[in-house]
């Protein structure tokens, strides 16, 4: 997956995940008499944003943008954000989950500085063979 010319030292891997942070109403009390049901005013609407994340654990770096949906679009803008990290002359590989705005089939361009992007997580079984198999290339 790597092309001629680009060395496993110049190959940064990157690890991003999103989540959903906000606030939701939650479980309304009220003192009351014994037996009684008193009728409470609640919040019912709820506000949350998402926060991307990416990590390069070798270079102790990282990249975020809070973003108010998840979807393709987002998703090319946190890449474009973890290729401003990538330094001149190096490669990035982003491990990424299978979220369904991870994989797209629009000819989005990939910026710059990623060679490769795996789109699925595997079992971590098979994650490790993998790894070994890169290893010993």
């Amino acid at each position: 997956m790597i092309p001629k010319g680009v060395f496993l030292d110049k190959v940064d891997i990157w690890f991003e995940d999103e989540s959903r942070i906000g606030q939701k109403g939650t479980l309304s009390r009220i003192w009351a008499q014994k037996g009684t049901r008193p009728r409470v005013v609640r919040q019912q609407q709820y506000l949350y944003q998402y926060i991307f994340g990416a990590v390069c654990p070798k270079l102790g770096i990282g990249a975020a943008i809070v973003a108010p949906n998840v979807n393709i679009e987002t998703m090319q803008k946190i890449l474009e954000e973890i290729s401003l990290h990538v330094q001149k002359g190096r490669r990035a590989v982003v491990v990424l989950d299978q979220a369904g705005w991870h994989v797209s089939n629009s000819k989005q361009p990939i910026p710059f500085a990623f060679t490769s992007l795996c789109s699925r997580a595997q079992s971590s079984r098979k994650r490790m063979e993998s790894s070994q198999r890169q290893i010993s290339l």
